[in-house]
């Protein structure tokens, strides 16, 4: 009998320090979650860019900083793939990202671009044929010595693949000046270099999309 309230009890004690380590835990990301820097790119879904909506987006819980995207429907041209891309042009300034290699780069006519490691994984040959994982790390590990070419298109899925083929494209060169490990789907450009290409893009240069730094659990690229 001894024993069995003695195996009883010990099977409480065990239940309960499994309980508290469970509440410390769910304590801990919790509190990980509110402290933690978020960055992510916003569509503002027809909302007007102003002033009046700054002052609005202020006043939100967590939000740290809101800065304009000008989003550019481009093509891009590596070698014998093409694929339909945007280009993102932010502020460098507002923009954070892990580097996983750069180079050093004077801003000119030229587009200087920052390539997430995973935004070029939809390259296409003539066949058909998406480029190999192995294939694009070799390209991405000689970023510099690429040439990597943009052609102004219209809008992601205005047009279908057919029509887009028969379109004249007007092939110009840009360059790479870093790979980004994260976000690791993006192709940034420095803002002021993209409201030059939005003047001849069939985007415009209305603002579309924001930047938004955020404190807390939301959604996005973590900072820190």
């Amino acid at each position: 009998m001894k024993k069995r309230v003695h195996f009883l009890f010990t099977g409480i004690m065990v239940l309960l320090m499994l309980l508290c380590l469970s509440m410390t835990a769910a304590l801990l990301i919790g509190i990980q979650k509110e402290h933690r820097i978020v960055q992510k790119i916003e569509d503002l879904g027809g909302i007007e860019y102003n002033e009046a909506f700054l002052e609005a987006a202020k006043k939100i819980p967590g939000i740290r900083s809101i800065s304009p995207v000008l989003e550019i429907p481009v093509q891009l041209k590596l070698g014998e793939y093409t694929m339909d891309a945007s280009l993102l042009g932010v502020s460098l300034k507002e923009c954070e990202m892990k580097m996983k290699q750069s180079q050093e780069v004077i801003l000119g006519q030229k587009p200087v671009l920052l390539l997430g490691e995973k935004a070029l994984a939809a390259l296409t040959d003539s066949n058909g044929h998406t480029i190999s994982v192995s294939q694009l790390k070799q390209l991405l590990a000689s970023f510099d010595q690429q040439k990597l070419q943009y052609s102004l298109t219209e809008a992601s899925g205005e047009k279908n693949m057919d029509e887009k083929k028969s379109l004249s494209l007007s092939w110009k060169d840009c360059q790479i000046a870093g790979i980004m490990s994260a976000p690791d789907d993006k192709i940034y450009l420095p803002y002021e270099q993209a409201e030059a290409l939005a003047l001849s893009s069939v985007s415009g240069t209305k603002v579309k999309k924001v930047l938004m730094t955020m404190q807390g659990s939301g959604d996005g690229y973590q900072l820190r």
